[in-house]
């Protein structure tokens, strides 16, 4: 269809002859599951060719969106809009009827009902809101100018469609000229340079900042777009876009013939200059092409259905998939809505460049799946997402991961989605050692964690690693003699022995190890015993861990040692209790607020690990040694060692 523009009128342009990784989640929305599609009336239409089948079966088909048609009017007794025409206005004074056809075919195009008979629209389940500002061919921008503006006041009207386009007159034409693929220029005196033709300027149409607006690219076979198409690039004093990004142009894809019918995604440059364009944005960087080649839809006449082609059909087809989208994720910009569907378009097409083909052919598959890597909000809203990682726990995981079957995690686009997280939680012992693998008697199991470098002195040890740093007591220092002894250790950590994570989970900066050990050894050979309890408490930055609170484990060894050999085995440390408190993100609302599930996790370990290894120590002379360890325990794990001594 064609604009008219205050007194000029221009020749009529009627266009004649469109399983995820993870779930979007938003609340109010139906269900996602299996679509059983009516053959006939999903395939007569556009549906099937931009693979929309898979946003439906993910439960996505526009409901609660409202779809701004401004055109030549509607069949208001065709049953495809049976209880879906939610707004209208006449702005032509003729009654809100449709005696052209064009309207009503890219409504059905758009919310056909899914009703069993003719076609369905590719937002099946979306309203529509009719504004008449055409009876024919031709129209003009204060009338669409006039539409959007009325249609604004809904705040469920998300996207509008405008399927007219400039008929460029050949002294435009003639004056264009192409310098590189996908690259125009037009020095025409009036039409050309920085101007626009026919000097329709961008700021003659003025988009709601609330609704994106899906525009044909032109029925006209040149290599670059026609007005209003051209006005998605264009650019204020300050390099900003006049539109803001809500436009998105649509160009005619023949599926049969695998080509484009009608204008290209070239670009017209404003800004030509030392043989290159400096213009910011290009029009491929909006352009995407939908199926527009006979498009069976609504008739105007009657109840039945007919054929029609054009842009006009692609870009109606682009604003069900708006209308779709929008049901997902209501609280997206309209701007991000349509760079959704830019950036998921499908490539794969005979002969694709992007010179020509813009960002490729619209498929509501990939659309509603993630896009790029997922995150973790966790600042209660969906903009900024932390990396999702792993978390490793000495102690029971069932309590943990039982929380994260339904978790809800946000696309490089700020789109929520629902994923099963589980299997981000992982067993694992001690954190720094599984086992001890040189077991002496009073050693201390929380010691390990900064034995880098270790001073002793009588019944004192301080071992250092950094910032680790750790401190033991023994009552043989106090003096006391015999077979029993107690042993206190206190140690500082950058982690939490007990567990490992960062990213969304959060971080410890900081845990402090205090551990009691009781030791029987009646002489330095023979056997002994050992028995102990540890505490730690962790400093955090809070993720979905919120807190941990103070963890209490036990363990025990027995051993038998000779001067060059000994033998040692028991019960690794194991949680008898402790608990972190969590923090996860369930569901995103309409207005784009994160909403969390808080929840207690236990982390006793209910079940004792048994080890057991052997040392033996070869001595070279009176300061060196070697000392050959290996050790395993009843879960597998195993390990082995040769450490060489050098005293000095």
């Amino acid at each position: 269809m064609k604009h008219r523009n205050r007194p000029t009128i221009l020749a009529l342009a009627v266009a004649l002859g469109l399983t995820g990784l993870a779930q979007a989640q938003t609340t109010g929305t139906p269900t996602p599951g299996t679509y059983n599609n009516n053959p006939a009336e999903y395939r007569n239409n556009a549906n099937h060719l931009i693979n929309a089948a898979a946003a439906y079966a993910r439960g996505w088909t526009g409901r609660g969106s409202t779809v701004l048609i401004m055109d030549t009017g509607i069949n208001l007794n065709h049953p495809d809009f049976a209880g879906k025409i939610k707004y209208s206005r006449d702005f032509m004074g003729t009654g809100l009827g449709d005696t052209h056809g064009h309207g009503t075919h890219l409504a059905g195009i758009v919310a056909a009902s899914r009703n069993g008979s003719g076609i369905h629209g590719v937002a099946f389940d979306a309203n529509l809101a009719i504004a008449k500002i055409a009876n024919n061919g031709t129209l003009n921008w204060k009338n669409a100018n006039g539409a959007m503006a009325w249609a604004s006041q809904y705040q469920d009207v998300v996207v509008s469609n405008l399927s007219a386009n400039s008929n460029y007159h050949k002294t435009y034409t003639d004056a264009s000229r192409q310098v590189s693929l996908g690259l125009w220029i037009n020095n025409h005196a009036t039409h050309g340079g920085k101007n626009y033709y026919n000097l329709e300027m961008p700021t003659s149409l003025a988009i709601p900042r609330n609704m994106a607006l899906t525009v044909s690219a032109g029925n006209q076979s040149t290599g670059y777009v026609q007005n209003p198409a051209t006005f998605a690039v264009a650019t204020d004093s300050s390099g900003n876009l006049v539109h803001g990004g809500r436009m998105l142009v649509v160009g005619q894809w023949n599926s049969g013939r695998e080509v484009i019918e009608g204008a290209l995604s070239g670009h017209m440059c404003k800004d030509y200059r030392s043989n290159m364009c400096h213009d910011r944005y290009r029009m491929s960087d909006f352009y995407i092409l939908a199926p527009g080649s006979a498009v069976i839809s609504a008739n105007n006449t009657g109840t039945g259905t007919k054929s029609m082609s054009g842009t006009s059909q692609s870009a109606a087809v682009a604003a069900g998939a708006v209308a779709v989208i929008n049901q997902m994720w209501p609280y997206m910009t309209p701007e991000n809505q349509v760079q959704v569907l830019l950036r998921t378009a499908n490539k794969n097409l005979r002969g694709y460049n992007v010179n020509t083909h813009g960002q490729g052919l619209l498929d509501l598959d990939r659309a509603t799946q993630p896009i790029g890597a997922v995150g973790i909000s966790t600042t209660g809203r969906t903009g900024t997402a932390a990396p999702i990682t792993s978390i490793a726990i000495a102690g029971t995981t069932t309590s943990v991961a039982g929380r994260l079957s339904s978790v809800s995690v946000v696309d490089d686009m700020q789109r929520d989605f629902t994923a099963d997280l589980r299997s981000t939680v992982q067993q694992r012992g001690l954190v720094t050692h599984a086992q001890m693998l040189d077991h002496e008697p009073g050693q201390a199991w929380s010691a390990r964690l900064a034995n880098v470098y270790t001073w002793q002195m009588q019944g004192y040890s301080l071992g250092q690693s950094g910032t680790n740093v750790s401190l033991s007591l023994d009552s043989r220092s106090l003096g006391r003699a015999g077979p029993v002894s107690h042993q206190i250790t206190m140690t500082n950590t950058t982690q939490n022995p007990w567990m490992t994570y960062s990213g969304a989970w959060g971080t410890v900066t900081s845990a402090s190890v205090i551990e009691y050990n009781y030791l029987w050894r009646p002489a330095e050979t023979g056997a002994w015993l050992q028995a102990g309890a540890m505490q730690t408490t962790s400093q955090i930055v809070p993720g979905m861990v919120q807190n941990i609170a103070p963890i209490y484990a036990v363990h025990a060894t027995v051993g038998y040692r000779t001067p060059t050999f000994s033998v040692f085995g028991g019960i690794q440390p194991y949680i008898v209790s402790g608990h972190m408190d969590l923090q996860v993100p369930t569901s995103v609302n309409e207005q784009g607020v994160m909403h969390y599930e808080h929840s207690r996790a236990n982390l006793r370990d209910d079940r004792a690990v048994g080890f057991a290894g052997a040392r033996y120590r070869q001595q070279i002379d009176r300061t060196r040694s070697f000392t050959y360890s290996a050790v395993a325990n009843q879960t597998g794990t195993h390990g082995a060692e040769v450490r060489y001594t050098h005293a000095f």
